[in-house]
């Protein structure tokens, strides 16, 4: 299942973007790098600042290793799911984070609606209180 994830979450490269619930503009591009064997998701955050997800395979599991603005690197792992075309990624591990109380993303959930729309919800983790942002994206431009 996981190399069909993959191969679906392709079809986003190009530009996309959202807004947050306070009306603030988003913007995430995708890319394929590595002959194709990696997907680069790049955040331009409200702040200015950058932030860097980076999706490929490990062995049969789909990975997601991400490059926080707080300086942390939490590693996410698709589960196994049924809905069709929702993908979900939970924390496993994590690079820079001294404890798991640190904020971090500790899951997402992709939810492909078609091809120029998808929603994305974010659960980020600190002190072991949760807390979860869902934003539409509507593509920009295709690379």
């Amino acid at each position: 299942m996981a190399i069909e994830v993959f191969t679906e979450l392709q079809n986003l490269v190009g530009g996309w973007s959202g807004k947050t619930s306070t009306g603030q503009v988003l913007k995430v591009s995708y890319r394929l790098i590595a002959n194709d064997t990696a997907l680069i998701e790049t955040w331009i955050l409200v702040s200015g600042q950058e932030a860097l997800t980076i999706y490929h395979m490990d062995g049969s599991q789909l990975i997601a290793s991400h490059y926080c603005p707080k300086g942390n690197q939490p590693r996410l792992r698709l589960q196994p799911g049924d809905k069709d075309c929702t993908y979900l990624f939970e924390f496993f591990e994590g690079t820079n984070l001294k404890t798991i109380d640190v904020a971090h993303q500790h899951r997402f959930e992709l939810r492909l609606l078609d091809r120029n729309h998808f929603v994305r919800s974010e659960t980020y983790c600190e002190n072991e209180r949760d807390e979860t942002e869902t934003i539409s994206y509507v593509r920009q431009m295709k690379l």
